[in-house]
C-alpha cells in the first residue's frame, strides 16, 4: 500500500507539507476541512468498511457523469493514475493549508510537480514546481510516478 506515499511525495513537489505518515485515514486531520472539493484537493477514502482503519487517498480530479469522483493517486491498480471511486465511500475532502520552507526539487518532475491548480493559492512559480501537470501529462510512465514515490519514502528514513 503506497497511496499515503504517493500524496505525500506529490505535495511535497507542490512546495506543501503533508502528513508525513503511511496510512491514508492520517489525511483525515490534514489542512483544513472543506466541504466543496475544487482539482487537486485531498479526497480521502475508506476501504473495507466505513469504521475500518483502513482507506485510500488521492487527489480530487473531478466527478464522473454518474456522480462517482474521480481521484489522481498512487496504488491504484498498482500505478499512479486517475481511477473513479463511488460516493458513498467518501470520508472527507482536505485541503492542503502549510508551505514548506524551501520546495522538494525532484530530477523526475523539474518545473513538472503539483501546483494545486487552485487560482487562490499563492505560489512562487520561480520556486515551486507545477503539479497541475500531472493532471495534464498523466501520460509519463508508472515508473517515473513511482521512482518520484519511492525517493520521498527514501528521504523520509
Amino acid at each position: 500500500p503506497w497511496c499515503a506515499a504517493a500524496a505525500n511525495a506529490a505535495l511535497a513537489l507542490a512546495g506543501f507539507e503533508g502528513t508525513g505518515q503511511l496510512n491514508a485515514r492520517s489525511f483525515l486531520n490534514f489542512g483544513e476541512e472543506i466541504s466543496t472539493p475544487r482539482i487537486g484537493d485531498i479526497v480521502v477514502f475508506w476501504r473495507v468498511k466505513p469504521d475500518s482503519w483502513q482507506g485510500h487517498v488521492g487527489f480530487f480530479a473531478g466527478f464522473s457523469r454518474d456522480g462517482d469522483i474521480i481521484c489522481l493517486g498512487g496504488n491504484q491498480g498498482d500505478e499512479f493514475n486517475f481511477s473513479q471511486y463511488q460516493r458513498d465511500r467518501l470520508l472527507g475532502y482536505r485541503r492542503p493549508v502549510n508551505r514548506l520552507p524551501e520546495p522538494v526539487v525532484s530530477d523526475l518532475f523539474t518545473a513538472l510537480g503539483l501546483d494545486m491548480s487552485i487560482a487562490d493559492y499563492p505560489t512562487d512559480e520561480s520556486k515551486a514546481p507545477i503539479l497541475s501537470l500531472l493532471f495534464d501529462e498523466h501520460s509519463i510512465p508508472r515508473s517515473q510516478r513511482r521512482r518520484i514515490v519511492d525517493d520521498w519514502l527514501a528521504s523520509q528514513s
